[in-house]
């Protein structure tokens, strides 16, 4: 049954119309270069109309997951298909898994708190996740490939497209988490004023506390979450192929409409905290080269004319104390920092058992389409041994 005639889900004249028009999304996107208004997140502002956070990114992320799982569902009936090839069904297994993940789990379950969201992010995020969900669903439900051979021979970027989608999977996970636990330690401290002053705690309130990561990637750059979220829809890509051209745009479209957003998060970090204390990371990976090649070339400039060595030696001699003592400060104050750790587990019961959930779904999943299509090929059972293997994985890092 058609929600829209026509549109929902999309006839194949319609979606391709839309699968044309989505790939000049970027151009709307200009507007985000030109302003730092942007009400969510750490850059949340007050306002009257602002929604609560975690369920207002639920209603806008969950929407392209449902739009998606209803094309697999009725389209291939549509075109009088009885059958989909198990690839589309793995593509669709793992855009479900980030979804399930990034939609439900994570705001629902896992954040202790989210900061407001705008209406209008809602709108704009919700007909994103519309449009996108529709063209990938599309894609693998009938207007893509639509048998075995038309994947016969693809095993090989399958397998590396799956390792690329599970490294940005888990790194994805890991860095988000390593967000939640500065916000978890907000709700400790909480939670040992008030019983130190023999008040009551604030319940599900959560003060807002910001501060710059220091764990994993965020060492080098500010936003890894983005990126390995980039690298995650690549290797979607590289599963598909280049004819895939909805998880192409999907990577563009993503690239475009998140690279403002880590800058501006980068000048927000700055202003806050003050350069010193951001020091060298990057917004992004993609920015290093050219912004470390900027600084060496000015910091060439100066040696032009070189002084005599014994006016260097000095000098030297100075910087590498100077680099000496920075490090034996670091190293202590990450000593004093582990020493004031309470010894307790770090993280709540549900925050513990969600790696083991979350892997029991991908398995629950991959046997729905051992279950679809129960006449696989070595090459098929290659893969879904994989992606059991990743699944293992991100148990084990639980």
């Amino acid at each position: 049954m058609a929600i829209m005639e026509s549109w929902l889900p999309p006839s194949q004249e319609n979606w391709k119309l839309i699968n044309f028009l989505w790939q000049f999304f970027p151009v709307f996107t200009l507007f985000q270069w030109m302003t730092d208004w942007y009400p969510q997140g750490k850059t949340s502002s007050s306002s009257r109309l602002n929604l609560p956070g975690k369920f207002a990114w639920a209603a806008m992320e969950t929407p392209g997951l449902m739009v998606l799982l209803y094309c697999m569902f009725t389209i291939p009936a549509n075109q009088g298909l009885d059958k989909l090839p198990p690839a589309n069904w793995l593509m669709a297994a793992l855009f479900t898994i980030h979804y399930t993940y990034r939609a439900l789990i994570s705001p629902l379950f896992l954040n202790p708190s989210m900061s407001p969201i705008h209406p209008f992010i809602l709108l704009s995020a919700l007909c994103f996740q519309v449009i996108n969900g529709a063209c990938i669903g599309g894609y693998l439900a009938g207007y893509g490939p639509t048998t075995l051979q038309d994947w016969a021979g693809t095993a090989p970027r399958i397998e590396f497209g799956m390792m690329l989608f599970m490294a940005g999977l888990i790194g994805n996970i890991y860095h988000d988490d390593e967000l939640r636990e500065i916000r978890r330690a907000s709700v400790r401290n909480q939670k040992r004023k008030a019983d130190w002053q023999g008040e009551k705690s604030k319940g599900g309130k959560v003060d807002k506390l910001y501060m710059v990561p220091e764990n994993g990637l965020f060492r080098a750059v500010l936003y890894p979450h983005y990126l390995c979220e980039w690298i995650e829809w690549c290797g979607f890509w590289v599963i598909g192929g280049l004819a895939c051209t909805p998880a192409r745009t999907f990577l563009v479209n993503e690239l475009t409409t998140m690279l403002p957003r880590a800058l501006n998060g980068k000048r927000w970090y700055v202003e806050r905290f003050g350069k010193e204390k951001v020091g060298s990371r990057k917004a992004l990976l993609c920015l290093i080269i050219e912004q470390n090649t900027r600084s060496n070339l000015e910091a060439s400039k100066p040696f032009m004319s070189m002084p005599p060595k014994a006016e260097i030696r000095p000098i030297i001699g100075a910087a590498r104390a100077e680099r000496q003592a920075t490090k034996v400060s670091a190293v202590e104050k990450r000593w004093a920092a582990y020493n004031r750790r309470p010894i307790m587990i770090r993280r709540k019961e549900i925050v513990d058992e969600c790696p083991r959930l979350f892997s029991l779904l991908g398995a629950n999943l991959c046997q729905l389409i051992v279950n679809l299509e129960p006449r696989l090929d070595l090459q098929m059972v290659s893969i879904l041994s994989l992606v059991s293997d990743s699944f293992a994985l991100v148990n084990d890092m639980g």
